[in-house]
């Protein structure tokens, strides 16, 4: 029977850093690279672009508004987030509802040291797919502008949005999403979502 397995990014990284240094010492024995070594630990390594995340942590009331038709739909929802993987990672589950069917989600958003970008993944119980974004942090810190692409279910066609996740006060953050169609001119408003902290 044939087996598959995977190998976990970072242990993948470590194990090429720790190859290479062997192939160039030969055959007569291996030592760290130094340099390698310290690029594998600034890799790994939370440093204050994950502290962003540090604000979402917690649980919310969502007020979700969806720009889909004619008139705009709205409804409710609950978010969690919390920290995973030693503070790598910002874990969120979402539960809500999608024109009158029950949506589950989860989102992974972190920080690549080696790139220097922010990510966020996303996927929930209304398709098998995923979507991926990337996205870089204002000035100000507040605020966070992703893009991306997903295929259109109808066609199969990349579909590009842009997101911004925006720090609104204490206790509040909003989030929007604009959508570009296939062949369309400009993005459009798709969703906003306002977030409230639980008490």
């Amino acid at each position: 029977m044939e087996r598959h397995f995977s190998i976990p990014l970072g242990l993948l990284l470590g194990l090429l850093l720790l190859t290479g240094s062997a192939l160039a010492e030969g055959e007569g024995g291996y030592e760290p690279d130094p340099a390698q070594m310290d690029a594998w630990q600034k890799a790994m390594t939370p440093a204050e672009n994950h502290k962003h995340f540090e604000y979402f942590v917690g649980d919310w009331d969502a007020e979700i508004t969806m720009y889909m038709g004619p008139e705009p739909m709205t409804s409710t929802g609950t978010a969690h987030y919390e920290w995973i993987l030693g503070g790598r990672y910002l874990h969120g589950t979402t539960a809500g509802d999608f024109m009158g069917m029950p949506m589950h989600g989860f989102s992974i958003d972190g920080y690549d040291n080696v790139t220097g970008r922010y990510f966020s993944v996303w996927l929930d119980n209304m398709g098998t797919g995923y979507m991926l974004s990337h996205g870089e942090k204002s000035e100000d810190g507040k605020s966070v502008t992703y893009t991306g692409s997903m295929p259109d279910p109808m066609t199969g066609a990349e579909v590009n949005h842009r997101m911004v996740t925006m720090i609104t006060g204490d206790n509040t953050y909003v989030f929007e999403m604009f959508m570009t169609a296939v062949g369309a001119p400009e993005e459009v408003l798709a969703m906003v979502i306002k977030y409230t902290r639980k008490q």
